[in-house]
Formats: C-alpha cells, structure tokens, sequence
C-alpha cells in the first residue's frame, strides 16, 4: 500500500471507532508528519520480554530507528515479565528493514532464558509478531 494509504489506516485505527472526522483527520496529519517518506513503512505497536531463567540476571532491549535509540527495555529473567502497548500516538512508524533491536546482559547464553516478541502492522495493513531469537535483528 502507498505511504498515504499507510498513514489514512494507521489514523482511523488510532482513532477508533467513534470517532469524528476531526480526530481521524489529526491522527493523518500527526502520522503523515513523523512518518518517513517510503511506501514500505511499518508500524511497530507491542514488545513483550518475558524471563525464564532460575537465577536473577538483568536484560536490556534496545530497539533503533537506522542508528537512533527509540526505545529501551529492561527485565530481569527471573521471572520478570515486561509489556509495551503504544498508545495511538506512540507508534514507531520505520521503514521496513530499518528498524533493529539489540540485547544485552552480562549473562553468556541469555537468549534462552528469555521469551520476547515485536507486534507491528506491515505496509499492507497486516499485522505481524516477530518472535525475537536472536540477540539483534531488523524487522
């Protein structure tokens, strides 16, 4: 879909269901506003991390826009659990591929005491989980 479709959906669905024509509008022009010029844009919505481990070892994830830090998360693998849901005007809207995350924790072989996931519309409208294994990626 082009940017603009991209950006029309993501302000009704920021918008919610009674909303006026005014506050469908704002969310546009807001996206439209903060959104890169690309029509392959995502739109990343919920991270989750949860810990798994027996003994108590901090994790960050760090979540990049190209080399910008936009977000940064800690958990500790015993047994924490930590959830973001962006409120409508909190999307990180990226370009496809650009968009990195990273973790770090002074423990050796963390990535399997932890469970962690990306929830994010694509640039078709569909929304996506990404199930984080691996200690960086892109979506």
């Amino acid at each position: 879909m082009k940017r603009r479709d991209f950006i029309k959906m993501l302000g009704l669905l920021c918008a919610g269901v009674a909303a006026r024509p005014a506050q469908i509008e704002a969310f546009t022009q807001y996206y439209d506003r903060n959104s890169p010029v690309s029509d392959r844009l995502l739109a990343l919505d919920e991270v989750i991390i949860s810990g798994m481990s027996t003994k108590s070892t901090p994790v960050t994830l760090r979540i990049y826009k190209e080399d910008e830090l936009v977000l940064q998360f800690a958990v500790n693998t015993f047994g924490g659990i930590m959830r973001w849901v962006a409120m409508p005007d909190q999307k990180q809207i990226a370009v496809e591929n650009t968009l990195r995350w990273e973790f770090i924790s002074s423990m050796d072989q963390f990535m399997q005491e932890i469970i962690a996931s990306m929830s994010y519309i694509d640039c078709e409208g569909v929304r996506r989980i990404k199930h984080l294994s691996t200690q960086t990626g892109r979506l």
